[in-house]
């Protein structure tokens, strides 16, 4: 989902490359930030000659759900809406769906246990003879 395929009529002649014609000018940061996602979601895959179509097609549905989240939440904070709270709802839950799909849901923290044996660390306090 670059901008050309979000804007879906090609180019005139004096158009600049990736212009969105199709969303109010308001939306075009969230149509952007959706390409970015994707531009970042295909690289931690290894990049878009890497991954096979049928990933490609999981990586673009999950920036499109991207962009439902962003904008149904511009939506809530505006008018309170119910209607797009369940969608923000929704779409949360599928693009969480989608970055399990993709093995992309795992975090890998290095954990640092050394302080257990550093002199001077916290010890449990004294019981209270009270």
């Amino acid at each position: 989902m670059t901008e050309q395929t979000i804007s879906r009529r090609p180019r005139r002649p004096g158009e600049k490359p990736g212009a969105d014609y199709l969303v109010r000018p308001e939306l075009r940061p969230l149509t952007q930030a959706a390409a970015a996602e994707l531009s970042a979601l295909l690289e931690a895959l290894g990049g878009a000659e890497r991954v096979s179509p049928q990933r490609r097609a999981l990586i673009e549905d999950t920036a499109r759900l991207g962009l439902v989240l962003r904008v149904s939440l511009l939506r809530v904070v505006q008018t309170g809406d119910g209607e797009a709270a369940s969608c923000v709802n929704a779409a949360a839950s599928a693009r969480r769906a989608n970055l399990q799909a993709l093995g992309l849901d795992d975090r890998r923290d290095e954990l640092d246990f050394d302080f257990l044996l550093r002199p001077g660390r916290p010890t449990a306090p004294e019981e209270d003879p009270l």
